[in-house]
C-alpha cells in the first residue's frame, strides 16, 4: 500500500507518499495514476517520499523499469526522499523524468532535517521576492 497525502503548510502545497509493505506492480501504478493526478495542475509543489517502511516488490515484479511518467509538465520545486540508501537511489531514478528544482535524499534518522530543507526554500522565495521589489 502506499500512502498519498496533500498537504498544505504555510500557502505551500505539499505532497507526501509513504509506502508500506511488500509492493505490487498494481499497486505502484495506482499510486502513480494517483500522484499524477495530484501534481498535473500545480506548479512550486513540494513532494516527500518517505520509504522507511517500504519492505520491497513482491516477486515478480518490474521494479526496475517502474518510473514516473513526465507527460504532465508540471514543476515541482523539491523532492525528498526518506529511506535506507538502496531505497533511495532507487527513487531518485524512479523521479528523472519529473522536472524539478532541487532533490535530496535523507538517511532514515533524518526526518528532521527532511523538513527543514523543505522549508528553507520557502524562505529564500521570500527574501528573492522581497529582494525583487527593492525591499
Amino acid at each position: 500500500m502506499i500512502d498519498i497525502q496533500h498537504l498544505q503548510k504555510n500557502r505551500q502545497d505539499l505532497i507526501t507518499g509513504m509506502p508500506k509493505g511488500r509492493l505490487s506492480v498494481e499497486e505502484y501504478d495506482i499510486f502513480c495514476a494517483h500522484f499524477e493526478s495530484e501534481i498535473r495542475h500545480l506548479e512550486n509543489l513540494f513532494v516527500l517520499f518517505d520509504l522507511r517502511a517500504l519492505e520491497g516488490w513482491a516477486l515478480g515484479s518490474r521494479w526496475r523499469k517502474l518510473s514516473f511518467d513526465s507527460n504532465h509538465r508540471t514543476s515541482l520545486a523539491r523532492i525528498a526522499i526518506i529511506g535506507p540508501p538502496r531505497k533511495t537511489r532507487w527513487m531518485e531514478r524512479a523521479c528523472k523524468p519529473l522536472s524539478y528544482r532541487a532533490l535530496e535524499k535523507f538517511c532514515s534518522q533524518d526526518l528532521d532535517s527532511a523538513w527543514s530543507w523543505m522549508e528553507e526554500s520557502l524562505v529564500e522565495k521570500i527574501q528573492t521576492r522581497l529582494r525583487d521589489l527593492g525591499l
